[in-house]
């Protein structure tokens, strides 16, 4: 039997895919794992300085200001906050400074760009000389409840290893039950919390920067600058650690809330931006990432793995438009059997319910009351209409006006942890 160029080529991609498909299986094994602190609590020392981003965000910013402010477990007198009134237009600045922030407002010139990396470069450029009292630099995002041990559990995080310059929390949702939308993100999220960033430190990759609920050695910081312009300033910081030398680390057991949409428009609009970021980002790195991985190594004489991790991470669009491909395209080029398919789909869908379920037993910390099997099915609502979504954020990802997510769940840390 001679195979065609077609068929030839589909079998290489398919065993490419594979491959990708046999990493993330390993990443699912680990995040099954119990997770255990490697660390030890220790009594506070290190001096934060915390930075909430806010945009018109007069619905939500008192919460987190209340929360920061009053309900953490950690000195008073280590910590300051600072919310970042970037070109609001409503009473942000005010009901952040009725509640006991102080607040640094930032307002673009005709012509400058705007969105959320302006912003923080900004308030960086105003506390100049302050940030040498400090010791961490926390990032919050407005909507945002946080769990009162997150200082202590960074904290003591940090002090544990020297080498440790970043880290991220876990990310929880704080509106899972409102409705299909938000309980697709939670359960989104709830997987990648655990099967993707937990794992990944497992194998000693970098963890990813998820845009709030993250921490920074400010030295390093002062090293690195805050010179993030992109779509998704998160990523782009992330590479910039790494190419650094700097891995992302992972805490498992502290948490922020965040607020996700509730509008398919809304949802869309923000995985649009978040992909037209991404591809913005694998334009400017994907090449020094994968010359960095070759050409150097680690100080021990190793090959830095989170690297080529972090290079092979920033096509993944390209991958999941691939794969949907590849799929459809297997029914027209090869005899595929339909009852095998079957099969092989209900194995896929009964493993993703055992997993979702573990992560929901085991991490969450605001239990949604949809079952497993709904929040999966909105998972795959996501997942389904994200492969279109990037399709359309590569080809338009020169366009980068900052979309603002409106927010509005105006619930306490108290009413989530109770």
């Amino acid at each position: 039997m001679i195979l065609t160029i077609m068929e030839i080529a589909l079998i290489i991609v398919n065993m490419a895919l594979f491959c990708f498909t046999a990493y993330l299986v390993m990443l699912i094994l680990l995040g099954i794992k119990t997770k255990k602190r490697q660390y030890t609590l220790v009594d506070p020392q290190k001096r934060f300085v915390v930075l909430v981003a806010a945009h018109n965000e007069e619905a939500v910013i008192a919460g987190i200001v209340d929360n920061l402010v009053a309900k953490m477990n950690y000195p008073r007198e280590l910590y300051d906050v600072y919310v970042i009134a970037d070109n609001c237009t409503d009473r942000t600045a005010e009901i952040s400074q009725t509640h006991g922030a102080q607040v640094i407002e930032h307002f673009s010139q005709p012509g400058e760009p705007k969105g959320k990396p302006y912003g923080i470069r900004y308030a960086l450029a105003q506390l100049g000389t302050q940030l040498e009292q400090y010791d961490l630099v926390a990032f919050f995002d407005a909507d945002n409840l946080v769990d009162p041990q997150f200082f202590l559990e960074m904290n003591a995080q940090f002090m544990s290893d020297n080498t440790i310059k970043v880290s991220q929390s876990y990310l929880d949702s704080k509106n899972p039950d409102d409705n299909y939308i938000s309980l697709a993100y939670a359960g989104v999220y709830y997987q990648t919390n655990r099967y993707f960033q937990a794992a990944k430190t497992q194998l000693g990759l970098s963890a990813s920067l998820g845009g709030t609920g993250f921490v920074v050695d400010r030295p390093t910081l002062q090293e690195i600058g805050w010179t993030a312009d992109s779509l998704t300033e998160d990523l782009e910081f992330q590479i910039q650690c790494q190419l650094k030398g700097y891995k992302v680390a992972w805490n498992h057991f502290t948490f922020i809330f965040d607020e996700k949409p509730t509008g398919a428009r809304q949802s869309i609009v923000q995985r649009l931006r978040w992909t037209r970021g991404h591809w913005m980002i694998k334009k400017r790195y994907f090449n020094q990432l994968l010359r960095q991985f070759f050409q150097q190594k680690t100080p021990d004489g190793k090959r830095n793995w989170s690297l080529l991790d972090s290079a092979l991470y920033l096509i993944f669009p390209v991958v999941g438009i691939v794969s949907f491909s590849v799929f459809i395209l297997n029914f027209f080029v090869f005899d595929i059997r339909l009852f095998p398919l079957f099969l092989m789909l209900v194995g896929g869908f009964i493993f993703s319910v055992f997993t979702l379920a573990h992560a929901l037993r085991q991490d969450t910390k605001q239990r949604p009351k949809s079952n497993v099997i709904k929040m999966l099915l909105a998972t795959y609502w996501y997942t389904f209409t994200y492969i279109f979504i990037c399709f359309a954020g590569i080809l338009t990802y020169k366009k980068t006006e900052w979309v603002r997510t409106e927010h509005k769940s105006a619930t306490s840390i108290d009413h989530l942890i109770s």
